[in-house]
């Protein structure tokens, strides 16, 4: 069983909130996540070895609390992902083996300490008093750190410790940032991009006892990801790679100003990933079975559902449509750009006994417009020059058809003419064969009869 050079696949999951709950909740857990290897395994054994995961992107929400609530919170997913490796490198050790380097994470708004979010912001603040802070403290690498630091330190301590997020060097303070860079993955061929959307998340919505409503009020940093971008776009130039982005959050969920520009010299901070990737994977808002989406008529947006959450598992979602865990499998031609999905959905509460594929597998091109008007226009120059080069050489040999085709004719009209000839002396000879016996002469001699 051999990969393709020119493909690869991605294991997307995202928003699976480990915690320390009640027994019961993990046990849940545990046999809805179990079941991703076996239904990957189906998938391999129904469509080829071209769906093998080489690498496995989550794009947010590992934990539930960001280690608020206990300390121990990741060492849930830290041993489920050595499992889930280990699962798999156990049916494809012969094609592939994954290691801690394969696994990209990007933080989501689960994975902050709320509470040092707000002892680092003095209190709540509105949208405007939010904005001006963020333009204040997000403007610099140090800034970075030290916001990371604060607010996302048992993200960080886990990727650290077991070498997720193995990022090529960007900056010197943020050389141990588990949390913003960026890595050219050399077993799979592609770029992976770690974007924070969550560096002030503090609560799910209205009246919540965590804090205001995040939606809308999210932030990025823009210098430092013009920055990030411009080292990724330095190594994506001397190896012609795929980029593939991870940030949690949808664009919706930013700040106006991260996604608008406010005058016409400036490129708002999503433009920036948006200009610079081919793919951009995010979650969060636990949607199911949406098809991607093309963003700015660049970078292909793909999301992906909770991969566990109690309440969807259980059919208990205060959201009507939330009744399901997803994930995705990812194929990436890097040849000819293109993206294939496939996504798997669980529902306990449907008596589901294992995952299933929703109907939906499809092909999209993962090349910006003006790339893929490119590749059209020059694939139609080809075809010109291709068709200019055989013009003459077919206009020759219809020539040699045309001339054989006449001769033929020729041949025919002169088998014809014979064949009339033919008929008329046959029909002269018995003509005189019949009146000299009319005649009473016995015999005939040859130089009377017409020869055919």
């Amino acid at each position: 069983m051999t990969q393709s050079s020119k493909e690869t696949c991605v294991l997307h999951l995202s928003d699976i909130h480990f915690c320390n709950a009640d027994e019961l909740d993990e046990d849940r857990r545990q046999h809805v996540l179990d079941g991703i290897p076996t239904v990957i395994h189906k998938l391999v054994k129904e469509k080829g070895p071209s769906w093998i995961p080489s690498t496995i992107a989550i794009s947010g929400d590992l934990a539930f609390a960001g280690g608020d609530l206990n300390r121990k919170e990741y060492e849930r997913p830290e041993k489920w992902l050595e499992q889930l490796i280990s699962k798999l490198n156990e049916d494809y050790k012969d094609v592939r083996e994954l290691t801690a380097k394969d696994i990209f994470i990007c933080p989501g708004n689960h994975d902050i300490q709320r509470s040092k979010v707000r002892e680092k912001l003095g209190g709540y603040k509105t949208k405007q008093e939010l904005h001006t802070y963020a333009k204040n403290n997000l403007a610099t690498a140090r800034h970075l750190r030290e916001q990371g630091e604060a607010t996302f330190h048992y993200f960080n301590k886990l990727c650290l410790e077991k070498n997720y997020n193995s990022f090529d060097y960007f900056h010197e303070e943020l050389k141990n940032a588990k949390y913003f860079g960026f890595k050219h993955h050399e077993a799979t061929g592609l770029m992976f991009v770690i974007v924070n959307s969550s560096w002030f998340c503090r609560g799910y919505g209205k009246g919540d006892v965590m804090g205001p409503e995040d939606q809308g009020s999210l932030f990025l940093s823009k210098k430092m990801i013009e920055s990030l971008f411009q080292k990724v776009q330095k190594v994506r130039e001397k190896n012609n790679i795929p980029c593939v982005t991870l940030i949690h959050h949808p664009p919706d969920w930013l700040h106006w100003s991260e996604r608008y520009r406010n005058d016409v010299s400036t490129t708002p901070a999503y433009d920036v990933i948006v200009n610079n990737s081919n793919v951009i994977l995010s979650g969060h808002e636990h949607a199911l079975g949406r098809r991607p989406d093309r963003i700015g008529g660049r970078a292909l947006l793909v999301l992906s559902g909770a991969s566990f959450h109690a309440e969807i598992a259980q059919g208990k979602s205060t959201e009507p449509d939330y009744q399901f865990n997803s994930f995705n499998l990812l194929k990436i031609n890097k040849e000819n750009l293109e993206l294939e999905k496939a996504e798997f959905y669980y529902s306990l509460k449907e008596g589901f006994t294992e995952w299933k594929e929703f109907p939906m597998t499809d092909r999209f091109s993962i090349a910006d417009e003006d790339s893929y008007k490119n590749f059209r226009q020059e694939f139609k120059e080809e075809f010109e020059a291709f068709k200019k080069e055989n013009d003459s050489k077919w206009d020759s040999q219809n020539k040699q058809w045309e001339e054989q085709r006449k001769n033929w004719e020729e041949q025919q009209q002169n088998w014809s003419a014979q064949q009339k000839n033919w008929f008329e002396q046959g029909k002269l000879n018995k003509q005189i064969l019949l009146n000299l016996s009319e005649d009473g002469r016995g015999e005939v001699s040859p130089d009377q009869l017409t020869p055919l």
